[in-house]
């Protein structure tokens, strides 16, 4: 979960809320960052993600955006 699954109970299930990551990823993540204790967010996954891969998530994910609006705006 971008945001963490047990204090964002709206959003939780959401497909928007979600990436897939390894389960050794996963551990790394939140030994970083929260120990699980259900407090990490999208910032801190995107600076994870620019420390692993030197990648920028938001960019990523602003392309991903673009391409499935303008996917809808065909149908």
């Amino acid at each position: 979960h971008l945001n963490a699954f047990s204090t964002n109970v709206e959003d939780r299930n959401k497909l928007i809320n979600g990436v897939c990551i390894s389960s050794d990823t996963h551990k790394e993540f939140h030994k970083k960052y929260d120990s699980y204790k259900g407090t990490c967010t999208i910032e801190d996954f995107m600076e994870f993600y620019k420390y692993k891969t030197g990648k920028d998530f938001k960019k990523i994910m602003e392309t991903i955006y673009s391409k499935l609006e303008f996917i809808k705006s065909l149908e």
